[in-house]
């Protein structure tokens, strides 16, 4: 009953840490109310003392294994949940920013022609043809003369130009009215500011004259269409005091009257037109029937001219014989003298003839 009592008074101690408890003797005599107790109750000494941590449970020990370590590792694991991670400063890539402020902007004219001459320029073939071998090496040159650009500056400018060179170069061939376009030819980005300033300071002709014939720039395709550039008009036949044309034309000026300029209707396509295969059959026997005809005529002309020839050689031969035997008639010295002329008149007129 001692340890029972115990553990009730432990009990109360846990729910009610602050409050003190009193307790009458066993024999029911005090006070029912433990505020009015004066002294608090000290419990006997007959069995060990009791541990302060079983006193907080009223079950006894709380020390048992299993109890403690799972309250340890929730501590543990609370107390590691709220610990900060510091995160670590990941560096930020240095970029470096160009100190030359004209490296990558707008290329001047004079800038051009310097890039330009001294690649294509008629005096400069070496270079030209090292250019086609180590293309780095003449821009590292050309860079040189150029304080503002640098190597890849130079390459990258003259893809670009290169690039224009070709479209005005598929433009040329056409007579107008946006042939190239109905070809499915790419003009780029092309204008006529831009055609009209490679004429005026001659860089078309300059790059023409080394790569005009390239294969790389030069297509051998029919792109004419053949159709006129406007509507011909009754003062196009009119005779003109000069047959010079402008290499510049104004097309602003063209049909002032009405503001525009009207083409006519034109194909698709301005390629040559695809024939169909009985089409193409029929040209071709065409064709054969030309060829066959004149070669007919001209054997049959031939073997006329070797009938002419062999009829005189025979006729050549004949009288040669003739001759021949005159002669031998004239050898006789008993031939009348009548029959001696006739005979001598016959050969003279031969060789004479």
């Amino acid at each position: 009953m001692d340890i029972l009592a115990a553990a009730a008074i432990s009990q109360e101690q846990v729910t009610s840490p602050h409050t003190p408890v009193r307790q009458g003797d066993d024999s029911g005599n005090g006070s029912s109310s433990p505020f009015g107790i004066s002294e608090a109750v000290s419990l006997p000494q007959s069995g060990p003392p009791i541990d302060s941590a079983s006193q907080r449970h009223p079950l006894g020990d709380l020390n048992t294994p299993g109890l403690n370590t799972t309250a340890e590792k929730r501590s543990a694991s609370s107390s590691a949940s709220h610990k900060p991670v510091k995160r670590q400063k990941q560096e930020k890539p240095v970029r470096k920013e160009n100190t030359d402020s004209k490296a990558n902007g707008h290329w001047t004219d004079a800038e051009r022609e310097t890039l330009f001459d001294y690649i294509l320029g008629a005096e400069n073939d070496k270079i030209f043809q090292k250019f086609q071998v180590n293309r780095t090496a003449v821009f590292k040159e050309v860079a040189k003369l150029l304080p503002h650009r640098d190597k890849a500056a130079c390459d990258s400018h003259w893809t670009r130009s290169m690039v224009t060179y070709r479209n005005i170069k598929e433009f040329r061939k056409f007579t107008g009215g946006g042939g190239a376009k109905a070809a499915n030819l790419d003009v780029g980005t092309l204008s006529a500011a831009q055609v009209k300033k490679w004429y005026d300071h001659g860089w078309y002709d300059l790059f023409d004259s080394r790569y005009g014939k390239n294969p790389k720039v030069e297509r051998s395709l029919v792109l004419n269409s053949k159709m006129p550039i406007s509507p011909a008009k009754p003062d196009d036949f009119k005779p003109k005091s000069s047959t010079t044309v402008s290499a510049h034309i104004d097309l602003a000026d063209s049909d002032s009257e009405e503001g525009t300029i009207k083409t006519p209707s034109r194909p698709s396509s301005a390629s040559k037109p695809v024939l169909s295969q009985s089409q193409r059959l029929r040209n071709q026997a065409q064709e054969t029937t030309t060829v066959l005809t004149s070669y007919l005529a001209q054997k049959a002309s031939l073997d006329q001219k070797r009938v002419e020839q062999k009829d005189k050689r025979l006729e050549m031969q004949d009288l040669n014989a003739k001759v021949e035997r005159a002669e031998k008639l004239l050898a006789d010295p008993s031939l009348p003298m009548d029959k001696r002329q006739q005979l001598q008149d016959f050969i003279l007129s031969t060789i004479l003839t």
